[in-house]
């Protein structure tokens, strides 16, 4: 009778060791977010980050969202982390926690039509009498570029906004140097990329605060990373 109740009390013990194993796993799983625009756009990027998110040891998913979607999902704690925001983004998103260092910078610069060469030489005051276009998905239009310019419009691609500019239907656009070289010749030769304007942005990740216990291990793989 008593080594059956040692046996018993064994393999209690054991179920007990394998479920708070089993436990552990699960917390050390990190379901992540990044806007579908910016995986497309940068997948160079969104795959670094992923790396070092990795070299935590921590089992990371990412789940590729429209963004806007990924930001709620972010804030409601459905997912932990976002990857790639600029700080703008968030500022009055409730519940999340800025992950240093940045991820990535990014520099925009103004496209013109080349047929408006001169609008190259505008002065930001005169944003408020011109028109502005940006590609869907990244908040940073509507964040920082859009509340400049008298009229705003938003397009599905950046194929779409080189269009418009070129054909003269708004005055300008924002994007990155890399977006420009990225895009067919016959589309270059139709804007200007100008040497005036050009802003560059800090991205980061932001993590929920109920995921706070990940930060110190993310934040070192970052710093191995991306320096900083």
């Amino acid at each position: 009778m008593l080594q059956l109740l040692i046996r018993v009390t064994r393999l209690g013990s054991l179920a007990a060791y394998i479920f708070l194993l089993s436990s552990a796993a699960q917390a050390e799983s990190l379901k992540v977010t990044v806007a579908q625009s910016v995986a497309t756009d940068l997948p160079d990027a969104t795959a670094r980050i992923i790396r070092a998110l990795k070299s935590t040891g921590y089992e990371i998913e990412l789940l590729v969202l429209p963004g806007n979607r990924a930001l709620l999902q972010a804030s409601s704690g459905e997912v932990a982390i976002d990857i790639y925001r600029q700080a703008a983004a968030i500022a009055h998103v409730p519940n999340l926690v800025v992950l240093e260092p940045p991820v990535d910078e990014v520099a925009f610069g103004m496209i013109v039509s080349k047929h408006k060469p001169e609008l190259c030489n505008v002065k930001q005051a005169q944003f408020s009498e011109m028109s502005v276009a940006g590609r869907l998905g990244i908040k940073l239009y509507e964040d920082y570029y859009y509340p400049l310019f008298a009229k705003a419009i938003t397009l599905a691609d950046f194929q779409q906004v080189f269009k418009v500019v070129a054909k003269q239907r708004v005055d300008v656009s924002f994007l990155t140097e890399d977006v420009y070289r990225n895009a067919p010749q016959e589309i270059q030769d139709e804007v200007i990329f100008c040497k005036a304007h050009r802003k560059t942005f800090s991205i980061n990740s932001f993590i929920h605060e109920d995921y706070l216990w990940a930060r110190d291990k993310i934040e070192a793989a970052y710093r191995k990373e991306f320096g900083g």
